[in-house]
């Protein structure tokens, strides 16, 4: 059964899950964090106390994991770490290698998708702050076929169970599992026929910018991993789903990390009409987010143990 609570602001986002909560970063309040529980019915607000060091933060994220949050905007770039008891933070990280999206590794270590400075391709990067702020960025991972900015976009998890990095392709049926550390990668496929989307582009007068001529429709609208499995949205039907079941519910697929084979998909129901955009498991919790809700849901674990 899914139950759901309606949200002050559309600019929160999952942020993480520790000791029972629930954790929402905001997009438009980078530093307000909000706690729910998973009953929710009980909401805490709280404010990230740390100095911003003079940094102009654009596009910051806040990630929950365990007894510490982390700050992070990779324009800048700066990684800040604190806990969640009192909310200080300090940067761990302040160096030279932008992102755009990053994933807690442990308390010093992040995946990120950086920025090839001389290309502006997309890249996977691994920082490890123990070690002066090491970075080790890897080309081949994130398989460039037009331009490797928009036709590499996807969406980066981190697998605590197994210790691997996903990042999976939006625009085709194909995801990445690596090591944080980038030293070995598989990829593995999606159910979808489809296996690479039309991008087509455009300019602007002045030929700088590149933007998407028409929107293209993703293959792979999100994805989210915990325990052995990888868990993907798709609004492809499969040859045993009816249509009108995308106007009341998202389909899920379920891959098995281990050996990247497809196991079944569900469908998760919309909320009073609003489609869930994105969502994260935590333990045999899956939390999703509409437009204006929080929705949480129990898996029954007779027909499926996402713990096993």
């Amino acid at each position: 059964m899914l139950r759901g609570i309606s949200l002050e602001y559309n600019s929160y986002y999952i942020a993480g899950y520790a000791n029972g909560k629930i954790y929402l970063g905001n997009n438009s309040a980078p530093k307000h964090i909000l706690q729910i529980d998973t009953s929710l019915t009980h909401q805490k607000a709280f404010r990230l106390n740390q100095d911003n060091h003079h940094f102009n933060f654009n596009t910051a994220q806040v990630r929950i994991k365990d007894k510490h949050y982390y700050f992070a905007d990779g324009t800048i770039p700066v990684i800040y770490r604190g806990s969640i008891q009192d909310w200080k933070g300090q940067p761990i990280y302040n160096g030279t290698t932008k992102f755009s999206t990053y994933e807690v590794v442990d308390t010093a270590k992040f995946v990120v998708r950086a920025t090839e400075p001389k290309t502006g391709e997309n890249v996977m990067a691994f920082i490890d702050s123990y070690k002066d702020a090491t970075v080790v960025s890897e080309t081949d991972i994130l398989e460039k076929r037009l331009d490797g900015i928009f036709d590499t976009d996807g969406l980066l998890n981190y697998n605590t169970h197994n210790n691997t990095s996903i990042y999976t392709y939006y625009y085709r049926n194909q995801y990445v599992i690596m090591k944080p550390t980038l030293d070995s990668f598989v990829r593995g496929k999606t159910i979808d026929t489809l296996h690479q989307v039309d991008l087509q582009f455009a300019y602007t007068r002045q030929g700088r910018e590149k933007k998407f001529a028409t929107q293209p429709e993703k293959i792979n609208t999100y994805a989210a991993t915990s325990g052995k499995y990888l868990y993907i949205k798709s609004k492809r039907l499969g040859k045993y789903d009816r249509s009108e079941m995308l106007q009341q519910a998202s389909l899920i697929d379920v891959y098995l990390v281990e050996d990247n084979s497809y196991q079944f998909s569900f469908y998760f129901y919309h909320h009073k009409g609003e489609e869930i955009k994105s969502f994260k498991i935590y333990d045999d919790i899956i939390v999703g987010m509409t437009n204006k809700y929080l929705v949480v849901g129990r898996f029954r674990k007779e027909r499926f143990n996402p713990l096993n």
